[in-house]
């Protein structure tokens, strides 16, 4: 963290830092539309956020704060798949991720991100270990 934004007051310097591990169930559904090898898919998920917080004052201004607490957290996302073959595809994908409200100290603040991401799958052929 380098800075905080009051809504009245201004923003002022900080310094700390936020670490978040999250344990979800995510599910997908793909659509049945074959144009092209390219599907597309959506995805939507719940599960908890582990975050350890630590708010460090380098302005003088605002209070220090600490802590590790655990928060809802959810996403929702959409996304392509470009089959290669039929054990192999590419995909692409953009998921919005967030917590419920986090609240450490004297601060309440809310998390989320974009994320845009690329990938490649591979199905395992199981049938090759029997």
């Amino acid at each position: 963290m380098d800075s905080i934004d009051f809504s009245n007051a201004g923003t002022f310097a900080l310094g700390g830092s936020m670490e978040t591990w999250l344990w979800m169930i995510n599910f997908y559904y793909d659509f049945d539309m074959k144009w092209k090898n390219v599907k597309p898919f959506i995805s939507f998920g719940g599960g908890l956020a582990f975050n350890d917080t630590e708010i460090e004052d380098t302005s003088g201004l605002v209070p220090d704060a600490l802590g590790n607490t655990k928060d809802f957290a959810w996403q929702i996302g959409t996304g392509l798949r470009y089959k290669v073959n039929p054990g192999m595809a590419f995909t692409g994908n953009y998921r919005l991720l967030g917590t419920s409200d986090i609240e450490v100290g004297t601060y309440d603040f809310g998390y989320s991100t974009h994320e845009f991401r690329l990938g490649l799958e591979y199905d395992i052929p199981f049938d090759l270990f029997q």
